[in-house]
């Protein structure tokens, strides 16, 4: 059943009852942000399944990098498959860095941000996201979360000065993201002592999700909370 659920939960992501619409509704307006950028080599580190690919001009050539451990259960499979803090790249010779949701999963994060100064261009630049209020995932490889202050911190200890900074979404917004995760977790006790009684839960799950999604809809163009939310996104460029 679980496999089943996979390949549903794939293909409904940006649908109001996923229960991760939410976070994945900001994920996908971060990656249409992206849409700008032009005529430049990208490295897009930690590419999961290169979605990425869809929202960036094809006046761009990308380079997608990911570990081998963490890239199996995704469809499409990376250029190379490479530790992020050892990249097999030409020192200066990428414009722009993507790393998305993956400096939490790194033991030394401070080596890979190294890295990227290294590969990159003078005055290329950095775009990164992190969680915050987010639940432990892709278990045992999750070390850490990021204040925006903590954030900012990295990367100026790194030689980066951030041009940009957004933390997504707003509080209200994040609450109900949550409720939709406990209601997930519900799901997976009640799946693990009796398959029929997940079976009989799961339309409900939806449909709690589903209000709960609907709800956030209308706030998640409000002012960006500086207290909750479920993560940072942010632009910095390469100090010479």
């Amino acid at each position: 059943m679980f496999s089943f659920l996979t390949t549903l939960s794939n293909k409904l992501k940006y649908s109001l009852i996923h229960p991760q619409w939410i976070s994945n509704s900001q994920h996908l307006k971060r990656l249409k942000s992206l849409s700008e950028i032009n005529r430049s080599l990208i490295l897009d580190i930690g590419s999961g399944d290169c979605e990425i690919e869809r929202f960036i001009s094809h006046n761009n050539s990308l380079v997608k990098i990911d570990y081998p451990n963490t890239n199996q259960r995704y469809i499409n499979k990376p250029d190379v498959f490479s530790d992020a803090s050892a990249l097999p790249i030409k020192s200066e010779s990428i414009d722009i860095v993507f790393i998305f949701e993956v400096l939490e999963h790194l033991k030394n994060q401070h080596q890979a941000i190294t890295e990227i100064y290294r590969v990159l261009k003078p005055s290329g630049i950095i775009y990164a996201s992190v969680p915050f209020a987010y639940p432990l995932h892709d278990m045992p490889f999750d070390f850490r979360r990021y204040t925006p202050n903590g954030l900012t911190n990295l990367l100026e200890k790194n030689n980066f000065s951030p041009l940009s900074s957004k933390n997504y979404p707003s509080h209200w917004a994040t609450l109900l993201y949550l409720r939709n995760m406990h209601y997930l977790q519900l799901f997976k006790k009640v799946y693990s002592v009796s398959i029929m009684a997940s079976y009989i839960l799961l339309p409900f799950i939806f449909l709690l999700c589903f209000i709960n999604n609907l709800l956030a809809s209308f706030n998640l163009r409000s002012k960006e909370s500086d207290t909750l939310f479920l993560g940072t996104f942010i632009k910095a460029i390469k100090d010479s």
